[in-house]
């Protein structure tokens, strides 16, 4: 994959809410394929779960697809 910029991943450490607000906004806007970790499992099941709502709200307003 070839990305101007030249990011290929983006490996996030922790999925507390700044760490998963990033890792989303990467993949969103930059298209950045991203690597989500933390030392808890339990927290990024947390993190995934608040990406799904959160991209459900946007879908629920249109602004994705």
């Amino acid at each position: 994959m070839s990305i101007a910029h030249g990011i290929r991943t983006l490996g996030i450490l922790g999925a507390g809410q700044m760490g998963t607000g990033i890792a989303l906004v990467a993949a969103l806007r930059a298209k950045v394929p991203v690597l989500l970790h933390d030392r808890s499992s339990e927290q990024v099941k947390k993190g995934l779960s608040l990406v799904d709502k959160l991209l459900a709200k946007d879908v629920g307003k249109a602004r994705i697809t």
